[in-house]
């Protein structure tokens, strides 16, 4: 286990509760944190995660457009 694994474990909890909380944006901006500060975290939870975020919103949700550049910026 990493250091920085229950530092990241708090941060998807509170993507999580942005989520149901219709705080998509900042969801979103905290996955993506996650996912550049361990890609495989947890078998690419953040990652599977912000995938089902950009799903819900829709294609042509800005959300979803900055939101994927970023992971696309991050993975590749």
């Amino acid at each position: 286990m990493d250091s920085h694994d229950g530092s990241i474990e708090k941060m998807y909890e509170l993507a999580e509760h942005l989520i149901a909380k219709n705080r998509a944006e900042e969801a979103v901006d905290l996955l993506l944190d996650i996912v550049a500060i361990d890609r495989n975290w947890e078998e690419r939870k953040a990652q599977k995660l912000v995938t089902d975020v950009f799903k819900k919103l829709g294609s042509a949700n800005e959300v979803t457009v900055k939101g994927r550049k970023k992971l696309s910026k991050i993975l590749f």
